[in-house]
């Protein structure tokens, strides 16, 4: 089980406080749930929450965050699940950068040309399916921040040009670069010219973003990613992109956000000071302990099992 709503609640006394986190449904944000009727969102997802982790976990859920700043979270999962929850993160995916793709070549060389942290990266995840109206709304909140981006957009069934407001790729070609492929993630995020991170604050995506220390601008889609976005900003490690109050884009706020980090230095700094600093902490942590306890967990269980079986 990865770190999603559990590791991040802000009221220990129940989980529908955090869920509060996520904005009311709106046309931006059509979600479908097969919930019975007249049961909240908010209690439905709890009652999944806690019967998924029962169900799918012996005596142990391990959880993809860490020690410094989620132990009462963790104690709190504990309480209502009656499982040893164990921190196995953060589980950065490895690649090797000695590898170069000749795919590859263009965005750094691309990203060379930049002045150091001048760029925001824009990435949305695989998942995570914005619509036409999201896309254009998103592409003139970059465009109006006149700030350099690199912005890899997947949109399934259709050409990106397609997706994009008319004339958008022309009147940025100087300042911006659009993909639509697998790009060389690690390489960029630790590219010099790198000063911020749009992106839907799924966990995986945080976790790289405190990894790297990067400044992030939350910008979340769904669900969890709410409450993630909350927990990065709480920890002073991100801002977040205002909506209108149906829980819509607006591209003003989009173009606000990219400049207030970017551009106002001050700021961008503070956020990446203490996104570099909880990553320094994680990995004094990961250094001294190893995951030794999760790892002794899990050899103990093994041997248990192997002796039931032999019985």
């Amino acid at each position: 089980m990865g770190g999603a709503i559990w590791s991040r609640t802000e009221n220990l006394k129940h989980l529908r406080h955090t869920l509060n986190a996520i904005p009311p449904q709106s046309k931006w944000l059509n979600w479908t749930t097969n919930r019975p009727p007249g049961l909240s969102i908010t209690a439905y997802l709890e009652i999944i929450l806690v019967y998924s982790a029962r169900k799918k976990s012996n005596d142990i859920i391990l959880i993809n965050n860490w020690k410094e700043t989620e132990t009462k979270y963790m104690q709190y999962l504990s309480s209502i699940t009656n499982k040893k929850i164990l921190s196995v993160g953060p589980l950065i995916g490895q690649t090797d950068e000695s590898i170069q793709d000749d795919q590859d070549s263009d965005i750094i060389e691309w990203l060379d040309k930049r002045d150091p942290f001048s760029t925001v990266y824009a990435v949305f995840g695989s998942e995570s399916v914005w619509s036409t109206e999201n896309i254009q709304e998103i592409a003139h909140g970059i465009e109006s921040s006149n700030v350099n981006f690199l912005w890899v957009l997947r949109f399934p069934g259709s050409e990106v040009e397609q997706v994009l407001p008319e004339g958008f790729l022309s009147r940025v070609k100087e300042r911006g670069m659009v993909v639509s492929r697998w790009v060389p993630h690690a390489k960029i995020m630790r590219h010099t010219s790198i000063g911020g991170f749009l992106n839907h604050c799924g966990w995986n995506s945080t976790v790289e973003c405190i990894h790297f220390g990067v400044p992030l601008i939350a910008m979340p889609f769904n669900m969890d990613q709410f409450i993630t976005a909350n927990y990065a900003v709480e920890h002073g490690m991100a801002l977040k992109v205002q909506r209108d109050e149906k829980g819509g884009l607006k591209r003003e706020e989009i173009a606000k956000a990219i400049r207030n980090v970017i551009m106002e230095k001050k700021l961008g700094e503070e956020l990446s000071k203490k996104s570099k600093e909880l990553s320094e902490k994680i990995r004094l942590e990961e250094e001294k302990e190893i995951n030794q306890e999760a790892v002794e967990e899990l050899r103990n269980l093994c041997l248990m099992n192997k002796k039931e079986k032999s019985i």
